[in-house]
């Protein structure tokens, strides 16, 4: 459904300014070698589990969209703790990198051996960051709201135009549905903007914060544009032949109901209310 491709929304923001690829980290770690050593018999060190903290997936990196996987070299010492810490195969993207770095940093081994001693050893550690479209943040939230307001206005304003015979219907029907849901987007685009307000002055591609913004929401509105149109030649298009029907179907769902955000965007609008009721209880 096309609500659902907005995750590849931002693939290309800032192409100009960096390179780009919404939600946690998915997939922890994998070892993927022995410990190295000159000669004799190795066991390479063990991992303690729980100890490796969670990556953090930086605000800046979300809202770009950028996913990847970070390999990276630990050489765990004799003491258990990392002596130092690599980036063998990079995601492409330093904001991961560096946040992958961090959280292998706190990692805990049982040291490996060499002929039966303890012995410092290297270790190869994957970290894997992927926008997983179930879960749901601010930006995410905002666009595919706002994604479906521009697709319904666009919808409506084409049958307006070529059903003259149901224009007066259809613009009623508008009119009642964002009487209904625009207090839902304009939630979103505050938790947005919220959300913006947390990203430090520069970004890791050397951007100030607003010309980032600026490209995101940019490509947002595009994306955006793009989609509603693409909908609206499908329902009411030059060679629709059953436009009127089409544009007839679509004015009852949307004065039914169906169309309402708690309908056909729920975890949107869930997370919407919920920023609410949170924020309400905040004294």
């Amino acid at each position: 459904m096309w609500l659902r491709a907005a995750p590849g929304v931002m693939a290309a923001v800032l192409a100009a300014g960096g390179a780009l690829a919404d939600e946690p980290v998915n997939g922890m770690v994998t070892t993927t070698g022995p410990a190295k050593a000159v000669s004799g018999m190795v066991v390479a060190p063990k991992p303690i589990h729980g100890s490796c903290g969670t990556p953090d997936y930086p605000a800046e990196a979300r809202i770009a969209e950028q996913t990847g996987s970070v390999t990276l070299q630990l050489l765990a010492g004799t003491d258990g703790g990392v002596h130092d810490a690599r980036v063998a195969v990079s995601s492409g993207f330093p904001l991961l990198d560096q946040s992958a770095l961090a959280a292998a940093r706190s990692c805990r081994f049982e040291p490996g051996l060499t002929n039966g001693l303890p012995a410092a050893g290297w270790m190869s550690w994957k970290f894997t960051f992927k926008l997983d479209p179930a879960d749901l943040d601010a930006v995410q939230v905002a666009i595919r709201l706002g994604m479906f307001q521009r697709m319904v206005d666009t919808v409506m304003a084409r049958c307006e135009t070529t059903q003259p015979v149901l224009h007066d219907a259809m613009e009623t029907a508008r009119k009642d549905w964002h009487e209904t849901n625009d207090a839902a987007v304009a939630q979103a685009q505050q938790l947005k903007r919220k959300l913006f307000a947390t990203l430090p002055a520069r970004t890791s591609q050397g951007m100030t914060t607003q010309q980032f913004l600026a490209k995101v929401d940019a490509m947002i509105e595009t994306k955006t544009g793009e989609a509603a149109k693409e909908q609206a030649d499908k329902i009411a298009g030059p060679n629709v032949p059953d436009a009127g029907d089409a544009c007839m179907n679509f004015g009852l769902a949307l004065a039914d109901g169906h169309f309402d955000f708690p309908a056909m965007a729920p975890k949107e609008y869930a997370f919407v209310q919920a920023a609410q009721t949170a924020q309400k209880k905040t004294p």
